[in-house]
């Protein structure tokens, strides 16, 4: 049997683990299906280092500086590097040391945001730039097609799937089995838009006066507490739960009737948005970014203007009105899922791009 082709990963997870870091292990994981071996280089974090344990894939530390990607490429001499870091000097150190060693790179773009000639330089140092949403490809419009792909992130669909609502939760926060709730998972930041969300709901309990709404996601202390004076604001603060940060979002979730996705500016891609098409839940987004790329309004889901209360509240409200409409169209979303963000998917077509990279690079390296 041809030894497994090594897969270099290189990530700076300044954060911990946020969703670039659990789309990497994911995908890590994944790609092992189709006899590669990933290697993730990263500086010491001890939260990204537990979740790479705890997926079975390998980690070596990463030390600062240009020697740093040069050394961990002579120790694990990988057919191809993959950076999963935005536009920092990390990225260009690890394409000069690849293009160094004649090794194909691989740049893994996941902001929307352009950084002007910084963007340029690392496209053309790359062998291949991935964009995780054809929003965050118009970006690369001066790069030629056959070294860009779009490819969209996953899910884990058998983790993100359809529960049954679970009463003892419901009964912990006080609420009926038949009170609606609508919810946000999301991280606790001001690009996230949950004051909009807040001030949607504000109009929602004008239609449905029981309804309940949940926040699911820790961060910024200072931005909860600005939160919380919304919810005060808007007379709802006794009828919105801010859970915190929670590991078991599909139990979250599915205790949902609707969920909602409302940044305030361009969403590179929208994570939640498909893990709550994978539990069956119906999402309102605001339609800034790539939300459209992965909803067909109207049929798995709803896009509301971005920014506008009052846009997500109409779609909200028409869900909550509708029972049947909210299990149709959860339905639909889970299909949606299933086709189109499933882990096995991704590891296909990055399989694919790696194939092509290394047969283009003249690598001994046979591959199934």
């Amino acid at each position: 049997m041809s030894p497994a082709c090594r897969i270099l990963y290189v990530e700076d997870p300044i954060a911990g683990l946020g969703g670039a870091q659990r789309s990497l292990i994911e995908l890590a994981s994944a790609i092992r299906e189709r006899r590669f071996d990933p290697v993730v280089a990263s500086r010491p974090q001890q939260e990204f280092e537990q979740a790479l344990a705890d997926a079975g894939v390998r980690h070596v530390a990463l030390r600062p500086g240009p020697g740093g990607v040069w050394r961990v490429l002579s120790r694990v001499r990988p057919q191809i590097v993959h950076c999963n870091v935005a536009t920092e000097r990390l990225t260009l150190y690890g394409a000069l040391a690849a293009r160094a060693r004649r090794i194909p790179f691989v740049w893994h773009v996941r902001i929307a945001a352009s950084t002007g000639w910084r963007d340029r330089l690392l496209a053309r140092l790359s062998s291949h730039v991935v964009c995780i949403s054809a929003a965050v490809a118009s970006k690369f419009l001066y790069v030629e097609p056959s070294r860009l792909s779009v490819i969209y992130n996953a899910c884990d669909v058998s983790r993100f799937r359809p529960l049954r609502r679970d009463p003892e939760l419901r009964r912990r926060l006080g609420w009926s089995e038949r009170a609606a709730v609508v919810g946000v998972v999301n991280r606790i930041d001001p690009g996230k838009g949950i004051g909009i969300f807040l001030r949607a709901f504000a109009r929602v309990r004008e239609r449905h006066p029981r309804a309940h709404a949940l926040v699911v996601g820790g961060g910024d202390e200072a931005h909860l507490k600005a939160l919380k004076a919304v919810a005060r604001r808007e007379r709802i603060a006794g009828s919105v739960v801010f859970v915190g940060h929670s590991e078991d979002v599909p139990r979250w979730m599915s205790t949902m009737d609707v969920v909602v996705h409302s940044p305030v500016i361009p969403e590179p891609f929208g994570r939640v948005i498909v893990e709550a098409m994978a539990c069956g839940r119906p999402v309102v987004a605001a339609d800034l970014g790539a939300p459209s790329e992965i909803i067909t309004d109207g049929w798995d889901g709803y896009l509301a203007p971005g920014r506008d209360p009052a846009g997500l509240a109409r779609w909200i409200v028409r869900l909550l009105d509708d029972a049947e409409l909210r299990e149709r169209m959860g339905r639909r979303a889970r299909r949606t899922a299933l086709r189109r963000f499933s882990l096995d998917r991704l590891a296909r077509e990055v399989g694919v791009l790696y194939r092509r990279l290394l047969r283009d690079n003249g690598s001994a390296v046979q591959l199934r």
